[in-house]
């Protein structure tokens, strides 16, 4: 009797984990495969062997469109500007395509993590047919999005090398224990392979060889910030792009005053267009629609060009109460009603008035001039008419610098308020060797535009003198890049990180084959349930 007692205890006790293991399983089955039942087959059919292995692909492409759009939140504006210039457009369009991309990597990853659940409680998978065809969905319309994208908007592809360099060595620990976690299934699947009599020795040995490969990967990771602290530069300083534009309107008297007062610049950066009367006005776009109301007052001229309109007609323009309307950086909320009417009264300034506001605040100048279109009066020579204006303005021409810009038609023009030293104005998408040829030569390199913590922490690490950026306040209190290493520290964290690493891959590949080896097939719970009624 006491035997059978024990017998009985130890079956129940058997019976109570497995009816909690069939609940989970339970819940992993009715979301994977949309069944309520577990399968009574004894493997996993092949065809969904091959429905798992396109999961993994799923995810994978859709953590790739994923990384792209975050890693080039630093351009978002650029993104959007280039709606309003195609389609008219104006609207946080990046943000949008970015949130998309969490809701298509979502999905599949879930699937997964349901999978995995799977193979913990030894269920086998039956990937459902609804599941099956979203996943198809899922990826033409990520793979339609990544075609988009390099058609239409390649100036964002250049961003995921830029980001390696940073997060490089970050990746590469992530990978490192990812593949750890997944050892113990894969170490299982091998036992379990052996078990049935199929050699491992060869699977075993590739197996390892891909985990040495990618132990080694930081020989050939390198990064800007992996450099001695002695070596690492001044912080760079700031120009703001057209004014403090993520708290105030663009190119607007009160946005280069903000970035002033707020932001404790080195420089205001801006977009310079002539009057069809020969006025330097500062403006960005070709046209008046997108930060004015030239809709209201110029029903008719809303497609004009903003060179094609007398100073007294651009004077009239309010260019202020745009930014209220749509809220393109999300700050209005910070605004207090004050502030909101001084906005609502802004005009388009002349480029005299930032060059008085420069020269009392003792700051640097740095401006696009925009060529004129056809019919323009000065459209052939633009360039030396903005010269002599600013001559007889009082600025001697040895504190100007006229450029062509490396990036299209217009010039670049810097005006030398605060020191009298060389600037090169480079795209972000400027190579780290080409900065420290400039540096080497005397020639301090600008880089535009640097809007997130990120970037602006690898180009102080490549020594760079000054940024652009849209949010001069946000990069204001930043005291360090976001991290530093010497070369020694990075090679005891990855030697450290590696050898753990190593030290458990071993440890369960060992346990999981020889657990898997020994180990019996399990009764279902039928079974069991079956077993205690005879005891």
């Amino acid at each position: 009797m006491g035997k059978i007692h024990i017998e009985s205890n130890s079956c129940f006790g058997h019976l109570i984990r497995m009816t909690c293991k069939n609940c989970c399983s339970g819940f992993a089955i009715s979301l994977y495969g949309c069944r309520c039942k577990h399968s009574d087959r004894r493997s996993t059919a092949s065809g969904e062997r091959v429905w798992f292995c396109f999961l993994l692909l799923s995810v994978l492409l859709t953590f790739s469109n994923m990384y792209l759009w975050l890693v080039t939140i630093n351009e978002e504006k650029m993104f959007d500007l280039g709606f309003w210039n195609t389609f008219g457009w104006s609207n946080n369009f990046h943000f949008m395509f970015l949130l998309a991309s969490y809701i298509l990597f979502g999905y599949p990853f879930l699937l997964l993590l349901f999978a995995l659940m799977h193979m913990v409680v030894k269920e086998n998978l039956h990937l459902n047919i609804i599941n099956k065809i979203l996943l198809i969905i899922v990826d033409l319309i990520t793979v339609a999005i990544l075609i988009l994208s390099v058609i239409k908007t390649r100036f964002l592809w250049h961003f995921i090398p830029l980001s390696l360099l940073f997060f490089g060595p970050f990746i590469h620990l992530i990978a490192v224990i990812v593949v750890t976690l997944v050892t113990w299934f894969i170490a299982g699947a091998l036992g379990t392979v052996q078990r049935k009599g199929t050699t491992v020795r060869d699977i075993s040995v590739w197996y390892f060889i891909l985990v040495f490969v990618l132990y080694l990967c930081p020989l050939f990771i390198t990064s800007p910030c992996i450099i001695d602290g002695r070596d690492l530069t001044a912080k760079p300083r700031l120009f703001a792009h057209k004014g403090a534009e993520h708290i105030a309107p663009e190119n607007t008297m009160i946005g280069f005053d903000r970035a002033l007062t707020d932001c404790n610049i080195y420089g205001i950066e801006s977009d310079v267009r002539i009057s069809v009367d020969g006025v330097h006005f500062c403006i960005h776009d070709k046209t008046l629609a997108r930060t004015t109301n030239v809709a209201e007052i110029f029903g008719n001229r809303v497609d004009t060009q903003t060179e094609l309109f007398t100073s007294d007609e651009l004077s009239l323009l309010d260019a202020g109460s745009w930014f209220l309307e749509r809220d393109p950086f999300r700050t209005v909320s910070e605004l207090s009603e004050e502030q909101r009417a001084v906005y609502k009264q802004q005009k388009i300034p002349k480029l005299t008035e930032l060059i008085e506001l420069a020269k009392e605040h003792q700051v640097n100048i740095l401006f696009d001039l925009m060529p004129p279109p056809e019919g323009h009066p000065y459209k052939n020579d633009f360039v030396e008419y903005t010269r002599r204006t600013l001559i007889e303005y009082g600025i001697s021409e040895s504190d100007m610098d006229i450029s062509q810009s490396p990036n299209g038609p217009h010039y670049v023009v810097f005006l030398k308020f605060g020191d009298h030293r060389n600037l090169a104005n480079e795209p972000n998408n400027i190579s780290f060797e080409t900065i420290k040829d400039n540096s080497q030569n005397g020639i301090s390199t600008n880089v535009w535009t640097v809007n997130q913590k990120w970037v602006f922490s690898l180009f102080w690490c490549g020594g760079v003198y000054s940024v652009t950026t849209s949010k001069c306040r946000d990069l204001r209190d930043i005291r360090e890049p976001s991290w530093q290493l010497t070369n020694t520290h990075y090679l005891i964290m990855w030697i450290m990180y590696d050898a753990v690493s190593l030290m458990w891959v071993l440890i369960i590949f060992v346990c999981q084959i020889r657990r898997k080896r020994k180990k019996e097939p399990v009764p279902r719970v039928e079974e069991y349930m079956q077993e205690t009624r005879i005891h």
